[in-house]
């Protein structure tokens, strides 16, 4: 397909784009005569199964906001940045929405792009890109990471675990370099971070090892390009100097303790502050994370108001109560995915997106929208009371505006509507509003998004 499907990193919503090649004709016909939510049940569960890895990838980048507590604290922050942000552009640039262009650094922060210099003793140099090569000797490759691409090398490697499935005789492949080539030569991995790990350990077994966890240890932080580079120093150098308790750990057969392990190279950085301490978007100091502070709404913003997301936070209160009490193994699912038990697995698959939109491209050219949820269920927006609950239907008005005025996790191609006679078409300030009717003077989105400017323009000016 020409647009991938995708988790939005502020909202959590997933958007899949789904086309009908290959599909019964009868759905097909169903779609083609008007939006029917049964036809797009079954065509959902059809995608689910000849599309599984693709699915897995989409659903790891949702457990990666759960689970995760740098994700779920970027998905909190950054959800509070859009209203607020938002509310600014009502207050000082009015209701056309075409002249909004500004800038929210914050909301940047997942591709600002990192190089990382391994170095032959194989430790890294590390610094925010500023064109300049630093003077650094004994470099020996750079890699040039951004935050996003660390959460796209998890999601990849948790799609391989997928492909390779949890059965016992299976599970030998899942540290096979020539299986795994193979692999990532037949899908459009993203694997750059993969590729630092193995070339800094000089083993891709080893790395098809631990790079998840890896990965998902760099996350319990505030700065995870800087700890991953960190964790993979601390790795190579018990490889090179055969300390007795990596041999030890090593040898054994997998399921290692890799999550143990992290957490425990974790614990030995001399972080600059407390644990959850720095709740800027871009840390002014270094702090470990926790899920449970983020999770709970623990964490305050400017307001005094606690804040958790209206998408995800839900969702990880589940899973640490599962954690906490029945699941114990749900700690290791996100690192060791292929490692748990089915009971475990089979709770994890019930952690979905609680908000779902399809855009299904039809043979004939049109395509249909179809939402998983109701438009009028109200949502409480925490973190701004003053706003008071608002609907889903408004939250994607919202979203869809700050994400195309400041260009924030936006790309062009990114849109669900498909009347591109409409006048609004060609901005596409519309990008993940999801009411898409066939008529485009239905679909409600400019007197909508009026109604919310006005809403919150007087506050906004203040």
């Amino acid at each position: 397909m020409a647009i991938r499907s995708h988790i939005d990193p502020a909202t959590f919503v997933r958007i899949l784009y789904i086309d009908c090649d290959g599909l019964d004709t009868k759905l097909v016909a169903a779609l083609e005569a008007g939006p029917n939510h049964d036809a797009f049940h079954e065509v959902w569960k059809i995608e689910r199964a000849r599309r599984f890895d693709t699915v897995m990838h989409e659903t790891y980048h949702f457990w990666q906001g759960v689970r995760l507590p740098y994700v779920h604290r970027y998905a909190v922050l950054s959800f509070w940045r859009i209203f607020h942000a938002f509310k600014f552009a009502a207050g000082h640039f009015g209701s056309h929405i075409s002249q909004w262009q500004f800038e929210v650094p914050d909301l940047y922060r997942l591709t600002i792009p990192f190089d990382c210099y391994l170095l032959h003793s194989g430790s890294f140099a590390m610094q925010v890109v500023a064109g300049e090569l630093p003077n650094v000797s004994g470099v020996k490759r750079r890699f040039r990471v951004t935050e996003r691409d660390l959460l796209e090398t998890g999601a990849s490697l948790a799609e391989w675990n997928a492909h390779v499935g949890n059965k016992q005789e299976k599970r030998s492949a899942l540290t096979e370099p020539t299986l795994f080539n193979r692999w990532r030569k037949r899908h459009p991995a993203f694997l750059t971070a993969f590729d630092m790990i193995a070339m800094a350990l000089d083993n891709e077994s080893l790395a098809l090892r631990c790079a998840l966890p890896l990965i998902c240890g760099a996350f319990s932080t505030n700065r995870p390009v800087q700890t991953l580079c960190r964790l993979i120093a601390d790795i190579v150098r018990a490889n090179r100097e055969h300390h007795d308790w990596w041999v030890t750990f090593i040898r054994q057969e997998e399921p290692c303790r890799w999550v143990d392990l992290m957490d425990f190279l974790v614990n030995q950085i001399d972080f600059d502050a407390l644990p959850d301490s720095d709740t800027d978007m871009v840390p002014k100091t270094y702090c470990k994370l926790t899920i449970d502070m983020w999770a709970s709404g623990r964490i305050t913003n400017e307001s005094g108001s606690g804040t958790v997301h209206p998408f995800l936070s839900e969702r990880a209160q589940q899973w640490l109560k599962a954690e906490q009490s029945t699941l114990p193994g749900l700690r290791f699912f996100m690192a060791q995915p292929n490692w748990v038990t089915e009971e475990t697995l089979h709770f994890a698959l019930t952690i979905e997106p609680p908000m779902t939109i399809a855009r299904i491209a039809l043979p004939s050219g049109r395509t249909r929208v179809v939402p998983f949820r109701e438009f009028g269920t109200r949502q409480p927006v925490f973190g701004l009371p003053e706003t008071g609950d608002v609907e889903l239907l408004e939250i994607m008005t919202v979203v869809s505006i700050i994400k195309r005025a400041t260009g924030s996790h936006y790309h062009a191609d990114h849109r669900l509507c498909s009347h591109s006679a409409c006048p609004h078409f060609p901005a596409n300030y519309c990008n993940s509003y999801a009411n898409i009717p066939d008529d485009p003077k239905a679909c409600g989105f400019p007197s909508r998004a009026n109604g919310l400017i006005a809403r919150f323009s007087e506050e906004g000016s203040g």
